[in-house]
């Protein structure tokens, strides 16, 4: 046998070996085969030995090329190409090829062959690249018949190699390298698919689905697959793993905090599910049930602080109560319920202080106080503004204080009655006061004594006037008396002003009042002061 053909049955088996180990059952049976191919290729030359013969040469052969597989082989990889097979130059192999000596093969011919095995070569070199990308992701979890396929495809490949079929061969390599290179692509999709379906276990309660695909989807997020990293996951493969891998006690943990809340024992509810909360934090389910559980807990405390508060409203303590019915309402749960209270509790307040109001009002206008009235309606009016009596009764308070006031004005400043004008407007003032119904002994009073002033001030009293007969005297708004020595004159009761004038002399005023028991017996007007004598 020459070496070349040796060669090309080493490279024949390490093909077959190479398939073996990706786990195909169907290239165990090629190996077989090719080892039966290389038994036969030695026996071939020789003829005319003995059958017994023959099958010890045999064996003798396959153990020496056992023994050059096991020792020598490795030292030689590093000096050949897959599959072993040294690129040798066209001379070189014109020279070794049995094909070239036999068939009378051209070295051109010999050369187009080097090269086409050389292009299996390549190609079945990325095909293998790519099947060990796949398998270091476990491609037979996520697509096992597409690789199986592939690998099918490459295995025809092997088959046209070991016939020199090289072209063929390249094609095979070719399409296998492809359809891996495809599922290669795949990667992003499959680790999303994977989250999902991880998702989707968990929601389910199937653990050991759960941890299958989240430890895949794991698988691919750490394999450094350019393009993985920058995914956008909605949850990482590591918490799902984390989550996947406690479900069973999640699960057992929110089922006795679901007993535990229909048997109304909150409080141990809640410390349950807050222990599965802190397995899994992403437990929808546990997060529910303590949120459920919080809400009855309120709703309890919510219970007791409104009772309580209601209780303070029937022992007549309404402003407590107000503050307990508020503080229910900080708890954050029926807010509609505490508004009700607290509108109806005030209602019932302010309906108190307007009754209370109202009497005390009622009191006032009895007692004619005016003023305390007015304040009171004035109160009530800012409780509710919609009270009819409040109003009413302020408008009618507000007039008789405005009276009480006039009446009070014309009884203290009597003297004031002497102008006609006054007079006619205290008249005014008194006729008013008469025409009020039901009028209290206040008012009569009042009223009584401004009659008195009213019908004294019309009355004259004789004053005496005195002067020295040579002032000028006039009496403002009244009369001019001119020069005199004394004078009597009817005045009606109020305050008047005489002046004197002398040419020469400072002039004189003098004020007085007539009536009220302020009549004085003489007015003395006289200038007796010279002016001459004052600039001296």
């Amino acid at each position: 046998m020459s070496t070349d053909n040796m060669n090309r049955s080493n490279e024949r088996s390490v093909v077959g070996t190479r398939n073996v180990n990706s786990g195909s059952s169907a290239h165990a049976a090629s190996s077989d085969t090719l080892i039966a191919e290389e038994s036969v290729s030695f026996l071939q030359p020789i003829s005319g030995v003995k059958v017994r013969l023959l099958s010890w040469l045999g064996l003798g052969a396959l153990s020496i090329t056992a023994l050059v597989v096991i020792f020598i082989l490795p030292s030689v990889v590093e000096k050949y190409e897959l599959p072993l097979v040294p690129r040798l130059d066209p001379t070189e192999t014109i020279a070794s090829s049995p094909i070239a000596s036999s068939s009378s093969i051209s070295p051109f011919q010999e050369a187009q062959i080097s090269k086409s095995r050389r292009e299996a070569q390549d190609k079945l070199a990325i095909l293998l690249e790519n099947q060990s990308v796949l398998e270091n992701v476990e491609v037979e979890q996520w697509a096992q018949q597409s690789y199986l396929d592939s690998i099918g495809v490459a295995a025809d490949g092997d088959e046209f190699y070991r016939v020199q079929n090289f072209a063929e061969a390249t094609m095979a390599y070719a399409r296998a390298g492809e359809q891996m290179r495809l599922m290669i692509e795949m990667l992003p999709g499959v680790l999303i698919e994977q989250l999902s379906l991880g998702k989707s276990a968990i929601n389910e309660n199937r653990s050991s689905d759960a941890i299958r695909h989240y430890s895949l989807a794991l698988l691919l997020q750490e394999s450094g697959f350019e393009g993985l990293d920058a995914l956008e996951l909605q949850q990482s493969p590591e918490i799902g793993l984390r989550r996947a891998q406690v479900i069973d006690e999640v699960v057992a943990l929110t089922k006795s905090g679901r007993q535990l809340y229909r048997s109304e024992q909150f409080e141990s509810a809640a410390a349950a599910f807050r222990e599965a909360l802190a397995l899994d934090g992403y437990s929808d389910e546990a997060r529910k049930g303590l949120l459920d559980t919080e809400v009855a807990i309120k709703e309890d405390e919510f219970a007791l602080i409104m009772s309580e508060g209601y209780r303070l409203l029937e022992a007549g303590k309404s402003s407590q109560a107000i503050e307990k019915f508020r503080m229910a309402g900080e708890l954050g749960i029926n807010a509609n319920e505490v508004k009700i209270a607290v509108v109806q509790t005030e209602n019932a307040i302010a309906s108190s202080e307007i009754k209370r109001l109202r009497v005390d009002a009622e009191l006032a206008v009895q007692q004619e106080l005016w003023t305390d009235a007015s304040n009171f309606y004035k109160e009530a009016l800012a409780i509710d503004s919609n009270l009819s009596f409040a109003t009413e009764g302020l408008d009618y308070a507000t007039k008789r204080v405005r009276l009480d006031v006039l009446l009070l004005q014309a009884l203290d400043n009597p003297e004031r009655l002497a102008e006609n004008s006054v007079y006619d407007e205290t008249m005014e003032i008194y006729l008013i006061g008469r025409a009020v119904e039901q009028t209290g002994p206040r008012l009569a009073k009042m009223l009584n004594q401004l009659e008195t002033t009213l019908e004294q001030s019309q009355i004259p009293i004789e004053v005496i006037f005195r002067s020295n007969n040579m002032t000028e005297v006039t009496l403002q708004r009244i009369e001019i008396f001119g020069n005199f020595t004394e004078i009597s004159k009817g005045l009606k009761p109020g305050r008047y002003v005489a002046v004197g004038k002398r040419a020469g002399y400072r002039d004189v005023r003098e004020e007085f009042t007539v009536g009220f028991e302020m009549t004085p017996a003489i007015v003395m007007v006289s200038c007796d002061e010279p002016i001459n004598a004052l600039r001296r």
